[in-house]
């Protein structure tokens, strides 16, 4: 099992394995990426971006 986490912040926003892995990852392991996103804007513009959307989706649902 890979690490939901380091994937969010590794990977491209445009990979597919970047857009399963929103879709599994935990609602505390978005939260931890948007922090590490935030704190780390260089070259992280579209993952923070889909980060946020993804947590918001999910905010919506509940």
């Amino acid at each position: 099992m890979t690490d939901n986490y380091q994937a969010l912040i590794t990977i491209p926003a445009t990979d597919c394995n970047f857009i399963s892995t929103l879709g599994r990852a935990g609602n505390d392991e978005l939260t931890k990426a948007e922090e590490y996103l935030r704190t780390h804007p260089f070259a992280n513009k579209t993952r923070l971006k889909a980060v946020q959307l993804e947590i918001r989706k999910r905010a919506k649902k509940e």
